[in-house]
């Protein structure tokens, strides 16, 4: 995957979270894993995009509980300490946001994103096709862990 494709993404999630979250985030090291790695994430809750167009691929935006909450609360001014159906909606919209900045950086593969999927489940898993390349960035904040992970293949 090229780093021009995985950069938009980058840029949309620290300039949400800078602009509408208000939370720092310190950028771990990326790594190159396939779709079969995501089977051991130690997620709470992750937000999932599919895009299409010119380009095909899939960007996944995972949080730990506290960041969530914490997350949630701050995107909609309303202090949450369970996940509920507030918090699980924030998360798929951030995802939404986030892809749909992104999306616009990248106009020469013609873009298109679908309605966000929100998983919810301590460990839980995401069952994906097998060997799909994905750009795996961890972010590091007061709050707990999140982790940005994007395919994107072109035609």
């Amino acid at each position: 995957m090229k780093v021009e494709y995985i950069n938009p993404f980058i840029n949309s999630l620290v300039k949400t979270f800078d602009t509408l979250i208000h939370i720092d985030l310190e950028k771990g090291r990326p790594e190159l894993i396939t779709s079969d790695a995501l089977q051991a994430d130690h997620s709470d809750i992750s937000g999932i995009m599919s895009l299409s167009g010119k380009a095909t691929g899939l960007v996944i935006l995972s949080f730990s509980r506290m960041l969530a909450l914490k997350t949630a609360s701050a995107f909609v001014g309303e202090e949450y300490k369970v996940i509920n159906e507030d918090v699980i909606d924030a998360v798929g919209e951030l995802t939404n946001i986030i892809s749909g900045n992104a999306k616009n950086e990248l106009p020469q593969y013609e873009l298109a994103i679908t309605i966000p999927t929100v998983v919810e489940g301590l460990g839980h898993s995401i069952k994906l096709p097998r060997n799909l390349p994905f750009v795996k960035l961890p972010f590091k904040t007061k709050f707990g862990d999140l982790t940005l992970k994007v395919c994107l293949k072109t035609e």
